[in-house]
């Protein structure tokens, strides 16, 4: 019997022996296949478009392709389910979006995923300010303006958003000045802006890209941003706070998270190619280009300090506008 068990335990050595070797070859060769980015975003969105830069970077980099996947739905849940279901080696990537990382949580009953234990950081990509904003033939011409036709209108008027953290400043607007809205919730910002510049809504809450064009041609008028300043580009367009709701500050963000068990080393190649391209040129350029977008250099760790710290102050909001759990 001795020799037998020694047998096995020889063998046994020898397949942890051999599996440890594989998987240190399979670390040191990452990425020798094409890697997936699940964007839980419509196609055009300003999340889109910048994933897809930084995906065509990490391209570069890396020598495979790295490709988006759209999922726009379920307030990005079936993207961070989808990305629980993939293996844990770095082929899947997941772009956590501020709702899926530090809203859904508070405000979703059971989003069967934990943002901190599931997901680990790979390194920022952008984060963007809320524009609220009324079709050019509105009479509504300041967030004043908008408070009081609000409080004057026989019924709610009606509201566009696109995504939970844009529907929250939404709410968390509404509760603060004392009036209600008429939420009307689409899949993504080409449908919100193009009905807002239509006239069949009153109001929109959207990010400055999907509605730029649209401003331009003088179809939609901008209200105020939800910065903390005002933009460079649009130095005449004041902040929501300054126009009468001091502390009202609200930014969508996204930034690239695998899953937890994926090995440091994948990590670690991950991050140091996302910090080259903060610094390449043509992407700062590229996004110098978009008013409201900036860069988020935050890496792995940065960036759970930066995620933590937004899903508290997520939570006061939530507390404030009195958005429960659904």
């Amino acid at each position: 019997m001795n020799w037998q068990r020694l047998i096995a335990r020889s063998v046994l050595a020898a397949t942890m022996a051999a599996l440890a070797a594989h998987s240190r070859a399979d670390t040191t060769s990452y990425p020798n296949k094409a890697v997936k980015i699940i964007l839980p975003l419509a196609v055009g969105s300003s999340g889109d478009v910048f994933t897809r830069l930084f995906a065509k970077g990490l391209s570069d980099k890396l020598g495979q392709q790295f490709y988006v996947e759209n999922m726009p739905s379920a307030n990005g849940l079936l993207a961070a389910q989808a990305q629980l279901r993939a293996p844990a080696d770095g082929y899947t990537i997941l772009e956590g979006t501020s709702a899926i990382i530090s809203l859904n949580p508070i405000t979703v009953k059971d989003p069967g995923y934990n943002p901190v234990k599931d997901f680990k950081p790979v390194g920022g990509i952008l984060r963007t300010a809320q524009i609220f904003a009324v079709p050019a033939s509105s009479p509504i011409k300041s967030m004043k303006d908008l408070v009081e036709a609000a409080r004057a209108a026989k019924a709610p008027l009606s509201s566009g958003t696109y995504g939970p953290l844009y529907l929250a400043a939404q709410q968390w607007f509404s509760s603060m000045a004392g009036i209600k809205f008429n939420s009307i919730y689409y899949k993504g910002a080409t449908g919100t802006a193009a009905d807002l510049a239509g006239g069949q809504l009153d109001l929109a809450v959207v990010d400055l890209v999907g509605i730029l064009p649209l401003v331009k041609g003088g179809r939609v008028r901008m209200l105020a941003v939800t910065s903390e300043k005002r933009l460079a580009d649009f130095p005449d367009l004041p902040t929501v706070q300054e126009s009468g709701f001091p502390g009202f500050v609200s930014y969508a963000w996204a930034s690239l998270y695998v899953r937890t068990q994926t090995p440091d080393a994948i990590v670690d190649k991950l991050a140091k190619a996302m910090a080259e391209l903060y610094q390449d040129k043509s992407i700062q350029a590229t996004m110098s280009q978009s008013p409201g977008i900036e860069i988020m250099p935050l890496g792995p760790d940065a960036m759970r300090k930066f995620q933590l710290a937004e899903t508290e102050r997520l939570r006061a909001i939530a507390k404030t506008a009195n958005l429960s759990p659904q």
